[in-house]
């Protein structure tokens, strides 16, 4: 049987995927593997009911199965589907793409579900890597990949160059249905100018921003739309803002080629502070429904050493800003970075205060533990604190990225892992009240219970003995090990829609 297929897996992000967000990278890579003659074939476990016999069966008509890979729970997903594609078909190379494979090519390949490492953008190399493997060519040959020798040795073939945005080809979208995905973004651009301590960004993209035309993008959304009848998109490049005036031509394309269709970004708060009001009218009138901004911290100090360059004044204008627009901000923070102290942990909470006070519609979507990812300074500073990196991909799809940072005393662990479900029950609302009640009538004096011991915790800011939450985050993850109903903790916020 001739091999004339490229399997393309993406694996679930978390137990219960219940809002998935369209496979970008995927869609990406198909039109290049097209051009080689190969048939690629999208297997999505989070929609795709059937994923295992599916993989198995194709498997044997694959050159590779190619699976990506994000650092944290995705890999023990990633693993079992490795493991169906090795099971169905032995002798089809398996192939790991994406970031975490990206930024531990090494770790990864050494891996016995592992054939091939991909590295980087795979947007040439998926089509030029299944025509070497059918044509028996010479792996050493192919740039931006990394595999094993026989005797154990790793080969890493020389970078490719960032990828060239202008001669992007345009996604193969007829390969999934979006209607089946609760976030369908659209990828305008790649990278990003800024540098943020603690982002990939520093080391993948060498912040270098680089932008599709904007003729693509005007027929992949309008495609979308009138196609697929899709009426709500995320922007989810890593800046959509980079060249604001290329923002606005697409928000003026998109009023002018009467595209309606509502949008969310991703947004820095300096950018929404100091737009004028013209410009923010126009990004309403083309269908911007919700901004997400990553703020980080409430310590001035902590902000300066992140490298956010955004101020607390910058914080708190955006707010001002987006209340006097009735404009959507939803936003997150992180605690723990290197060095920061406590007190420095309460300036945070008390800016998340704050700005609900400036604008009580804003919405904290989440705060998040300070997760090392290397290629940026953080990462320099948190190995020289004593962080030390999982050594097996086991090791990083399990819970390394909950407080297992060396230089937070055991209160301040405590304090994390309890906030997590603190904030929830504070900030989420109505939709985690329908979520974690439903139509489960004997959960609502437990809801009742838990929010009101929340908000006075909140308030008192006491967040370490609290039993009542440590038993929430015991049946959080007895949920995730099995099937059952959604608890706080098990998915993302309710209102993630793209990007972080």
């Amino acid at each position: 049987m001739k091999r004339d297929k490229v399997l393309l897996v993406f694996p679930r992000t978390r137990p219960h995927d219940l809002d998935p967000q369209v496979p970008n990278a995927l869609l990406a890579l198909a039109p290049g593997i097209r051009e080689h003659g190969f048939e690629p074939v999208i297997i999505d476990t989070r929609t795709q009911p059937d994923w295992q016999e599916t993989l198995a069966r194709e498997a044997h008509r694959a050159v590779y199965v190619g699976i990506s890979s994000m650092s944290g729970p995705q890999l023990r997903f990633a693993l079992e589907a490795a493991g169906v594609a090795r099971q169905a078909s032995p002798e089809c190379p398996i192939v790991w793409g994406g970031m975490h494979a990206t930024l531990f090519p090494e770790q990864t390949v050494r891996h016995p579900l592992v054939d091939i490492v991909v590295r980087g953008n795979a947007d040439d190399t998926a089509g030029e890597l299944a025509a070497c493997i059918d044509q028996g060519g010479e792996l050493h040959k192919l740039p931006g990949i990394s595999f094993q020798e026989p005797d154990g040795s790793i080969v890493a073939t020389p970078e490719r160059p960032l990828y060239d945005m202008s001669k992007v080809r345009e996604p193969a979208w007829d390969l999934i249905d979006p209607t089946r995905y609760t976030v369908v973004g659209v990828e305008t651009a790649r990278g990003c100018p800024h540098r943020c301590g603690f982002c990939y960004n520093q080391g993948v993209n060498q912040r270098r921003w680089r932008h599709k035309p904007e003729d693509m993008v005007m027929r992949e959304i309008a495609t979308l739309v009138k196609r697929w009848g899709v009426d709500k998109i995320s922007m989810v490049d890593d800046n959509f803002f980079s060249d604001p005036k290329r923002a606005g031509r697409i928000a003026r394309r998109l009023i002018d080629e009467d595209i309606r269709v509502r949008w969310s970004s991703t947004c820095r708060a300096p950018y929404l502070a100091h737009w004028d009001d013209a410009y923010i009218e126009l990004l309403k009138r083309s269908g911007v429904f919700v901004l997400f901004s990553g703020i980080e911290s409430g310590s001035p100090r902590v902000l300066d050493y992140i490298q956010k360059d955004c101020s607390v004044s910058d914080i708190e204008l955006a707010a001002l800003k987006a209340k006097r627009h009735s404009l959507r901000l939803t936003t997150t923070f992180i605690l723990g970075f290197p060095g920061e102290t406590y007190e420095e942990w309460l300036q945070t909470l008390d800016i998340v205060d704050r700005l609900k006070v400036l604008y009580p519609n804003i919405m904290l979507e989440n705060i998040f533990a300070y997760t090392p990812y290397p290629g940026n300074d953080l990462y320099r500073d948190a190995v020289a604190m004593g962080f030390c990196p999982p050594s097996t991909l086991e090791a990083w799809a399990g819970g390394w990225v909950e407080a297992q940072l060396p230089w937070l005393d055991a209160r301040q662990q405590t304090v994390l892992e309890n906030l997590a479900y603190i904030q929830r029950f504070v900030f989420w609302g109505e939709e985690l009240h329908h979520r974690f009640v439903g139509p489960r009538k004997w959960r609502e004096p437990v809801y009742r219970l838990l929010r009101a011991d929340a908000l006075l915790r909140w308030r008192r800011r006491t967040f370490t003995a609290a039993p009542e939450f440590a038993a929430l985050k015991r049946l959080a993850e007895r949920v995730s090990r099995e099937a059952g109903d959604y608890v706080p903790g098990s998915v993302k916020p309710p209102h993630s829609a793209g990007a972080r």
